[in-house]
C-alpha cells in the first residue's frame, strides 16, 4: 500500500456516503495528502503536489503541476491535470487520465483504461487486460502482461504489446508497433510504420 510521506494538513475533510472522505487541500502551497481506508474523493490545487487515496474507490484530481498521483486498493479514477504527472494505478480496476504534459502513467494491477492525451507519454499497462490510448504526440506505451488494446492515436508512437493476444492500433503519425508474445493484430494506421510480430 502507497503511502506520502510526511503529509500536509488539507484545508478540509469532510465524511462522504461512502465511508471516505472529501478532501480539499491547498489552491496553491504544495500537498501531501493521505486518502483513509474508505472511499475518497481528493482536490489538489496548483502546485507540486503529491496524493494517495489508500484503500477504497477513490477519485483524486491532480490539477496544476508536477503531480505524483497513486490510487492505492480499490478502483480508482485519477486526473493529473497539467503539468508533468507520475500516476500509479495501483491494485484494482482502475481509470486514469493523464491531462496535458509529459506524463508517466502506470496501471498496476487490474483491467484498466489509461489515457495519456496531450504531451510525450509513458504509459505501462501492467499484468492484466489494459486499454490504452496515447493521445496527441509521440508517446511510448507499453501493454505488459494481459490481451491489451493499445492505441498511440496522433504523433510518432511506440506501441509494444508485451505477452498476451494484444491489439495495436498505431494511429496517425510514423508509428513502431512491436507485438511481442501471444497472438497479436497490428494496424499502423496513417503515416509510415514500422511493424514487429515477436514471437
Amino acid at each position: 500500500m502507497s503511502q506520502v510521506t510526511n503529509p500536509t494538513q488539507p484545508l478540509s475533510a469532510i465524511p462522504n456516503a461512502f465511508g471516505g472522505l472529501i478532501i480539499q487541500g491547498s489552491p496553491n502551497s504544495p500537498n501531501r495528502i493521505n486518502g483513509s481506508i474508505g472511499s475518497d474523493e481528493i482536490n489538489l490545487g496548483s502546485a507540486n503536489d503529491e496524493a494517495a487515496g489508500l484503500g477504497g474507490d477513490d477519485i483524486i484530481f491532480g490539477l496544476d503541476g508536477d503531480d505524483n498521483l497513486r490510487g492505492g486498493e480499490g478502483n480508482d479514477l485519477l486526473f493529473g491535470g497539467e503539468g508533468n504527472d507520475n500516476v500509479q494505478g495501483g491494485s484494482g480496476n482502475d481509470i486514469v487520465y493523464a491531462g496535458k504534459g509529459n506524463d508517466v502513467v502506470l496501471g498496476g494491477d487490474g483491467n484498466n483504461l489509461l489515457l495519456g492525451n496531450q504531451g510525450a507519454d509513458t504509459v505501462i499497462g501492467g499484468d492484466n487486460s489494459d486499454t490504452v490510448f496515447g493521445g496527441k504526440d509521440g508517446d511510448l506505451i507499453v501493454g505488459g502482461a494481459g490481451d491489451d488494446i493499445l492505441s498511440g492515436d496522433r504523433g510518432n508512437d511506440l506501441l509494444e504489446g508485451g505477452t498476451g493476444n494484444d491489439l495495436l492500433l498505431g494511429g496517425e503519425g510514423n508509428d513502431t508497433l512491436r507485438g511481442g508474445e501471444g497472438n497479436d493484430i497490428a494496424y499502423g494506421g496513417k503515416g509510415s510504420d514500422f511493424i514487429e510480430g515477436g514471437a
